[in-house]
């Protein structure tokens, strides 16, 4: 059993369990989370023609750090087992806190990344674009692009900021990089626009990860070479040729 995050909701992992054949979702967890009586919804699903035939018993994480066997759902049912549970039929102090989650899911969204009908993950090439590169689990570069630069005395164009736009846990993030990071070597965004949930998550992946360092100065060298570097003196970073 594999245990793993596939989204960030309201600042909040939902993590599955991989089986090598089904990822599932444990029920009780996303219960707690969302303030909703947990036996009642355990009643529902096993009550349902559906549902009841896709719920099993697995071994997962409980909040504790310590493994339990808990009744989970296949993630590719997880979206609608969350929008049956109906906001004016639960406690009035949790109906917000259930309404904002099933508006966060749903721009979150994992479609893109696995098939409704049968969980398996799509050729994320496919829905991104071609030039999508996978930094890691749940993070893609989609694009990159020089977002500002000027002239030299002699009107050589150098590079002065870059724009790269990423799809974190599916959610649309840009940054922005500048020269001088670069040739200090260091990934420091001087602006990141995305979801605030995403905020702090998104720039800590990159706190002390060489590798994701260096993931980002082949991003920003590969697209200053194919669009500018053949004619320019200027490297990527906005040093000149020797």
């Amino acid at each position: 059993m594999i245990t793993k995050n596939v989204a960030i909701v309201n600042g909040i992992s939902l993590q599955v369990v991989a089986d090598g054949k089904e990822q599932l979702v444990a029920v009780k967890p996303v219960c707690e989370i969302l303030g909703v009586a947990y036996q009642s919804q355990q009643a529902k699903l096993k009550e349902h023609p559906i549902y009841s035939s896709v719920i099993t018993l697995s071994v997962t994480t409980g909040a504790d750090g310590k493994k339990y066997e808990m009744v989970c759902i296949p993630l590719r049912f997880f979206s609608g087992w969350l929008f049956s549970i109906n906001p004016d039929n639960v406690k009035e102090e949790v109906r917000e806190k259930l309404i904002e989650y099933q508006q966060k899911w749903e721009e979150v969204s994992l479609w893109p990344k696995y098939c409704p009908f049968c969980g398996k993950p799509y050729d994320i090439k496919e829905i991104y674009g071609p030039d999508t590169v996978e930094l890691k689990e749940n993070l893609y570069c989609t694009h990159v692009e020089l977002n500002n630069w000027d002239y030299d005395e002699e009107d050589q164009k150098r590079p002065i900021t870059y724009e790269l736009s990423f799809r974190y846990y599916g959610v649309e993030v840009s940054a922005y990089i500048s020269i001088i990071r670069l040739q200090k070597h260091e990934v420091y965004f001087s602006m990141v626009e995305c979801d605030g949930d995403l905020l702090e998550p998104f720039e800590n992946l990159f706190r002390d990860s060489d590798e994701l360092y260096e993931n980002i100065f082949e991003l920003c060298k590969k697209h200053w070479d194919e669009v500018e570097g053949e004619e320019s003196e200027y490297e990527y970073d906005g040093t000149r040729h020797p």
